[in-house]
């Protein structure tokens, strides 16, 4: 059932490839899943599903998961459930604890926002068929999944091993990869699969201090400054770069709030016209600049009035 299940969500989640990837590295006993929240959750759970089914581990053998966020701590409870025969389920985590950068963080977080104006993209439960989540502030999200993988680990061989980060991973010609820390021994630490789910981590450093993408954003509250009009600069077109894009754009209103408005907002025909845009971009082949297909040029040109009297009420604070 969970295999099932599994790739039921691998292929619900498809349309956004271009957030996680699961494939072989290297030997192929490693597998990858890189780390995405949602994306990464389905990921996860397809790459266990691909391990069972090519019977790369069998009966009670050994496997080690390299990295405690998402994706990591979903193929550790789906292993829990779809393998429970194994000798050895180890994670690895360099910091102190799983899902540490999301600690605390309120960087909105919502399951489909990636699927937006399709149906269904308003829809705050992530369906998935373990370690599922709500939509909702980033620690928030983090505690549950947490909490579901900590009972993991009371009630089945799943085992954490925290501050360990991993140096090398040296595999045989034969088959066993021989898992190594930097602090300790790598004595019994010798697994058929070894899942790499190290996802992106933190960001590389400016000039200065550059805040996490997981930090509270500066644009979320007034702007405290000297200058009459500052000027802002946004450096990126990632989701953190256009979250806080938006957030400047909205005059200091919070993630959350943005996405409610653009959820409730009556898009007329404009949702026909991103619809359209939508369908052309992800069409086999497709060569689509987006650059001229622009996003903000259609919902411009046949956006209702309505639609724009809903923005500016809502940036004046009054509710939809």
């Amino acid at each position: 059932m969970l295999r099932r299940l599994a790739r039921d969500a691998a292929r619900h989640y498809r349309r956004g490839a271009d957030s996680w990837h699961s494939d072989c590295a290297g030997p192929r006993q490693l597998q990858e899943a890189r780390d995405c929240l949602c994306p990464a959750g389905a990921c996860a759970q397809s790459v266990v599903d691909a391990i069972l089914s090519e019977g790369l581990v069998r009966g009670r053998g050994k496997i080690a998961i390299i990295g405690g966020g998402a994706a990591g701590i979903t193929a550790g409870v789906a292993l829990t459930k779809a393998a429970p025969e194994l000798a050895a389920l180890d994670l690895f985590e360099s910091r102190s604890s799983v899902l540490a950068l999301q600690h605390g963080s309120r960087r909105f977080l919502h399951p489909h926002f990636y699927d937006w104006p399709a149906p269904g993209a308003d829809q705050p439960n992530a369906g998935l068929p373990i370690m599922n989540w709500q939509a909702g502030p980033a620690g928030d999200v983090a505690a549950s999944l947490r909490a579901e993988f900590d009972q993991a680990t009371h009630t089945s061989i799943l085992t954490l091993h925290a501050d360990q980060r991993v140096t090398d991973l040296v595999p045989s010609d034969n088959g066993p990869i021989r898992v190594v820390v930097e602090r300790g021994t790598a004595v019994r630490r010798i697994y058929e699969v070894v899942i790499l789910a190290i996802g992106f981590g933190l960001k590389a450093y400016l000039d200065g201090e550059t805040p996490s993408y997981w930090s509270p954003s500066g644009l979320a509250g007034a702007i405290h400054t000297q200058m009459l009009d500052p000027i802002l600069f946004v450096l990126g077109n990632g989701d953190g770069g256009l979250v806080d894009f938006m957030m400047a754009s909205f005059d200091a209103l919070e993630h959350h709030q943005i996405c409610e408005l653009l959820m409730r907002l009556d898009l007329g025909a404009a949702r026909a016209e991103l619809e359209a845009i939508e369908r052309e971009a992800w069409a086999d082949g497709a060569d689509i600049d987006l650059l001229e297909h622009s996003v903000v040029t259609a919902v411009s040109r046949t956006l209702e009035p309505e639609g724009y009297k809903q923005i500016r009420d809502f940036r004046a604070g009054t509710s939809l």
